[in-house]
């Protein structure tokens, strides 16, 4: 017999799933989980994370650590290659936007199949390497007064991005006109000789945009805009 406060229930038990004894771990998991979650989160939001403009490696021993070979690029490849890359990605105006719950979709993804992660911004990039061991394409998406190009649009972007350690650095590739007037041709240059193995995405919206970046000289061209 229950009491509620529409009055006396009467509950005939018909069946047993499992037992307390046997429940009771799972569900203390289950809880102690969310209030884990929560505080993560809160944390996170709560945290005041500040990024340098100039932030990209020139240590030349810190550097090394990032470098990948040529042949751990091929590999990369071939491992993302006819596989599922999802994106985990949550801009400050919205609801899901945490480096700690970026961090938890990706290891979702990881575990339902994944062969890769398209991640924005420094820190949900490190959160998401500390995570799951999968190739992630970086980007980082910035709004510029002069320009509509937003991913990863100046040479900034793209050096804070390969110094976050992703495997692959994704960037518009169309043949719009960059912010501050910067060429797209020069900032591929300057990261092919500062960073030589990382492999560079071109996000194209159309066949000009396909040819115009294959000559330039990405790794990987996607449909992406």
């Amino acid at each position: 017999i229950v009491e509620t406060q529409y009055g006396y229930h009467i509950i005939k038990v018909t069946d047993k799933a499992t037992t307390f004894n046997k429940a009771k771990d799972r569900v203390k998991s289950a809880v102690l989980s969310e209030k884990f979650n929560k505080e993560v989160t809160k944390l996170f939001k709560e945290a005041k994370i500040e990024e340098k403009d100039d932030l990209y490696i020139t240590n030349a021993r810190q550097k090394e650590a990032l470098v990948q070979t040529k042949d751990s690029l091929e590999k990369v490849l071939e491992s993302i290659k006819g596989g599922l890359i999802v994106s985990c990605q949550a801009l400050e105006t919205e609801p899901l936007h945490s480096s700690f719950i970026m961090s938890r979709m990706a290891r979702a993804a990881s575990e339902t199949g994944a062969f890769g992660i398209r991640a924005n911004s420094v820190v949900d990039i490190q959160a998401i390497k500390d995570t799951v061991n999968l190739p992630i394409i970086g980007i980082i998406k910035k709004d510029y007064s002069d320009s509509k190009v937003f991913i990863t649009p100046t040479l900034k972007e793209v050096r804070r991005v390969c110094a976050s350690g992703c495997e692959i650095v994704a960037m518009d590739a169309t043949t719009r006109q960059r912010p501050n007037g910067e060429d797209l041709k020069e900032i591929i240059s300057v990261i092919r000789e500062e960073y030589p193995n990382i492999l560079l995405m071109a996000d194209t919206g159309s066949i000009e945009d396909v040819h115009y970046a294959d000559k330039v000289g990405f790794d990987i061209i996607g449909t992406t805009l």
